[in-house]
């Protein structure tokens, strides 16, 4: 959450407006969701956005030592 952020018990608004964003619905559409189904979807949208940031990381890790060996750094 939180572009790619992970936030451990955030506050409910926080919460309700990422739901809102990365389903693309209003606030109405998430409330009559079953809630165990969005807590799943909260525990799968946060593993995705773990594994994105170690392959950011692992990217940037990779351009730099490719900089290095150039000689730009």
């Amino acid at each position: 959450m939180l572009d790619k952020k992970r936030v451990t018990n955030p506050d409910f608004s926080i919460e309700l407006y990422e739901l809102c964003k990365t389903f693309h619905k209003l606030p109405s559409e998430i409330y009559a969701e079953d809630a165990n189904t969005m807590e799943l979807l909260l525990i799968v949208h946060n593993a995705v956005n773990t594994h994105e940031d170690k392959d950011d990381k692992k990217a940037k890790r990779e351009k730099l030592k490719a900089k290095r060996q150039r000689g730009e750094i």
